[in-house]
């Protein structure tokens, strides 16, 4: 198969699931790790698609919230001393190892 790919290409979850546009240099390396499989179709790759699923290799680190509007929070707003102050997840941070 041909590695020419789109300037845009759909990434696609391991259940056929749409998840969003990546340039084509994210998507190459993608199928060049493993991670992911062109999906066959004739011309350029439009589609290419994950090989596992996140339930796969991920652990939860806390009980599901609600949905949010923006996707996965990594920090919070709290109130100290009368100001706004931002906490940052340990995982976002990368300062626990």
């Amino acid at each position: 198969m041909s590695n020419r790919f789109r300037s845009r290409v759909a990434l696609i979850s391991a259940n056929r699931e749409h998840i969003r546009y990546v340039p084509r240099a994210y998507a190459s390396r993608l199928i060049a790790s493993g991670s992911a499989v062109a999906v066959e179709r004739p011309g350029r790759v439009r589609e290419v698609q994950l090989v596992s699923s996140v339930a796969a290799f991920a652990e939860r680190i806390g009980p599901p919230t609600g949905a949010c509007l923006t996707g996965v929070r990594f920090h919070r707003w709290t109130t100290l001393e009368r100001a706004r102050v931002v906490e940052h997840h340990p995982r976002a941070t990368d300062y626990e190892s």
